[in-house]
């Protein structure tokens, strides 16, 4: 599970996947970033890209928002991994120029920082067999 909460900056309604999440089959946590609106309607990813960079290159943004992943391994070990992005478009006080793909938009991100809340359990000890049972 996650939480997401804003810590500095304009960082609009944040909405968040309150479900459970699953790992891929490379043991990864995929990450879904989104423009914050959910809709039962399919959206192409040019025509978002157009929403996006219609909306990024004429207006201010300059946040930070901290997300906090929860979670628990088969083994009953849980932990907490913390990281903040920012993102902006902003160079001092002014919109960036556009890249080579026509946005301005910069994202960074700090390294998760992780904390053990439960160890993970112990493996069972293997029972030796009494000699007649082998």
């Amino acid at each position: 599970m996650e939480s997401n909460v804003c810590i500095s900056g304009n960082c609009g309604n944040i909405q968040q996947n309150d479900d459970k999440g699953k790992t891929d089959k490379n043991g990864q946590i995929p990450d879904i970033v989104g423009k914050g609106v959910i809709t039962d309607k399919k959206v192409t990813a040019e025509a978002n890209l157009d929403d996006f960079k219609a909306t990024s290159n004429e207006v201010k943004i300059n946040s930070t928002t901290e997300q906090t992943l929860n979670i628990t391994t088969p083994d009953g070990a849980i932990y907490l991994a913390t990281a903040q992005r920012t993102v902006t478009n902003l160079d001092g006080d002014k919109l960036r120029d556009t890249n080579a793909n026509g946005v301005n938009t910069i994202v960074t991100a700090t390294p998760y920082v992780v904390k053990e809340l439960l160890p993970p359990m112990p493996p069972l000890p293997i029972e030796k067999k009494k000699p007649e049972e082998q």
